[in-house]
């Protein structure tokens, strides 16, 4: 007998297929991602039509099958709409969506991971802390979740703080002033940078997206978001690519 679950999950990516069909990956609480066949969703009146939608969020009954499963049940609790109608914020949407597609696993159950990208789509569609923010505390808590964060408790090296950190992609996270010319590529970072850093990998999802950051330390850890970004995943986000262009 084929095994059925029941679990809640969001849609990564849509794809028609036949008529009236859809082909869908989902990141689901129990079974981590999966690819899932929805058989009529693109029907008027289906009632597949809401939560078959990219970005949908819903509670989804799923009969695993040889190589995917089918979709008997799907019921929308929440599809951020209001995120397509703001290119900039649908653009960014959609890069979380697609990350979160390249660096989780078939079959791997991520509660943790799951639940930072909804809060992730969440602080989005509240506006309360800037869009560039929301990305980068998106980025680094993913990356910690996954297993590849930084170090960013103190030096790498002699496990002090100190004035004058630098953080060294290549070392994995800070030195402080005596090691930090042992990177002479290492970005500098003040204390609201390095406050930042901590509070992001440190704090649950469900509240890590609750602090501001001023200019001077934001473009800090977007310094090193992008560098440390770019030497663990080393991939061209084709969203990402899109977002430069929208200076976000």
């Amino acid at each position: 007998m084929r095994s059925r679950i029941k679990t809640k999950a969001i849609v990564l990516h849509e794809m028609p297929i036949k008529d009236n069909d859809k082909r869908l990956i989902l990141l689901t609480k129990e079974a981590g991602k999966a690819t899932a066949f929805a058989r009529g969703a693109r029907k008027p009146g289906s009632p597949f039509l809401a939560a078959s939608q990219v970005m949908s969020y819903g509670e989804y009954e799923l009969v695993e099958g040889k190589n995917a499963y089918t979709v008997t049940s799907g019921n929308l609790i929440h599809s951020f709409h209001s995120l397509r109608e703001d290119m900039e914020q649908l653009a960014l949407a959609m890069y979380f969506l697609e990350f979160a597609d390249y660096v989780t696993q078939e079959g791997e159950a991520d509660p943790e991971f799951m639940l930072l990208l909804l809060k992730a789509l969440s602080a989005l569609e509240k506006k309360r802390i800037p869009p560039r923010l929301v990305r980068r505390i998106f980025e680094l808590k993913a990356l910690t979740v996954i297993g590849l964060a930084p170090w960013v408790q103190d030096c790498s090296e002699c496990h002090t703080l100190s004035d004058g950190m630098v953080f060294s992609c290549r070392e994995g996270g800070l030195l402080c002033s005596v090691h930090s010319g042992m990177d002479a590529s290492g970005i500098k970072i003040g204390e609201g940078a390095l406050f930042a850093l901590q509070f992001i990998q440190f704090t649950d999802p469900e509240k890590v997206f609750s602090f501001t950051l001023e200019d001077g330390g934001m473009m800090e850890i977007e310094r090193v978001l992008d560098a440390f970004c770019d030497r663990m995943i080393g991939k061209k986000f084709k969203t990402l690519e899109f977002l430069k262009g929208l200076s976000i």
